[in-house]
């Protein structure tokens, strides 16, 4: 009888053990979160590590080494050339090199269901022919499983590119911040859902969030004054005529679409019928500009 106790005892302990273990293991995977790692630039080489994570999809925290690397002998960090090189356990994933004042961003991000990717954003310059995507640890590589250059390109101009607001569930929330043919520099919020194995756009309608040097709580922050007689449509993509945002006309920017590549604006007049229509995004910006508060950087 004694020696049924014990084995019953040593199998008692042993089913909290992995009990416990399994409720460790799903916490390293539970907890929607998102880490950025310092900017990567300049003359002198830099390294960060970051050790609280997991990236690979095991159950286990790995070690995550970010190393910039300038080249050449240029001492100006505006044309020096450099290299970032991404390690996962000390094996290299990742490796790009650009010309001409290379600046790198990095942020790791986990999802509620465990999954992790890898914002990897660079430019050249002061923020030109941005390259922006999310990466995931696949084979031992990251590989690009969403293309966020996509919106800048669609935008029609050079732009900063993406902030990250929150990561929720198995949501990210971004602030989109693009340069675009009719606005100029305009905030808008973008989230991405991971559903069935695959990140997707939550809405295809954005709202916007305010214009570069106006806060979007602040007043006068959503009033555009229109320079030109605009048309707008009755639907994204449509050739119906809504009405004309005749010259001198304030509107609100209410939201940014993106259908099929292609940028569309929420309109609304704020004095007269007030009416709502669509604006196509132009294949170009012309000078004066579109409305009287547009701004364009760069």
């Amino acid at each position: 009888m004694k020696r049924n106790s014990g084995i019953k005892s040593v199998l008692s302990f042993l089913f909290v053990l992995a009990f416990l273990l399994i409720l460790d293991t799903e916490a390293v995977a539970a907890t929607p979160t998102w880490e950025e790692l310092q900017g990567f630039s300049g003359t002198q080489k830099m390294t960060k590590v970051y050790k609280e994570m997991d990236v690979t999809g095991d159950k286990k925290i790995d070690t995550v080494k970010v190393v910039y690397t300038p080249k050449g002998n240029v001492m100006d960090a505006d044309y020096v050339d450099g290299e970032i090189k991404i390690l996962v356990n000390g094996k290299r994933v990742y490796k790009e090199a650009r010309k001409s004042g290379p600046y790198w961003n990095v942020r790791l991000i986990r999802l509620k269901n465990g999954k992790a990717f890898f914002y990897i954003s660079s430019s050249v310059g002061s923020g030109d022919n941005a390259y922006i995507g999310l990466y995931q640890y696949k084979s031992g590589k990251l590989r690009e499983v969403y293309d966020l250059d996509q919106f800048m390109k669609g935008a029609g101009d050079d732009a900063p590119g993406f902030q990250i607001l929150n990561v929720t569930g198995n949501k990210i929330v971004f602030q989109g911040i693009a340069q675009f043919n009719l606005t100029g520099m305009l905030y808008y919020k973008m989230t991405l859902v991971h559903k069935n194995g695959k990140l997707k756009l939550a809405s295809s309608q954005m709202p916007t969030t305010g214009r570069i040097g106006v806060e979007s709580t602040s007043q006068g922050a959503n009033i555009w004054t229109s320079n030109y007689t605009i048309k707008a449509y009755k639907k994204v993509g449509s050739k119906k005529l809504a009405y004309k945002v005749k010259k001198g006309t304030k509107i609100s920017i209410k939201k940014v679409i993106y259908k099929n590549k292609k940028f569309y604006f929420q309109v609304k007049e704020l004095n007269g019928k007030k009416r709502t229509g669509y604006i196509p995004n132009p294949k170009g910006s012309k000078y004066p500009y579109y409305f009287v508060e547009s701004m364009y950087v760069g």
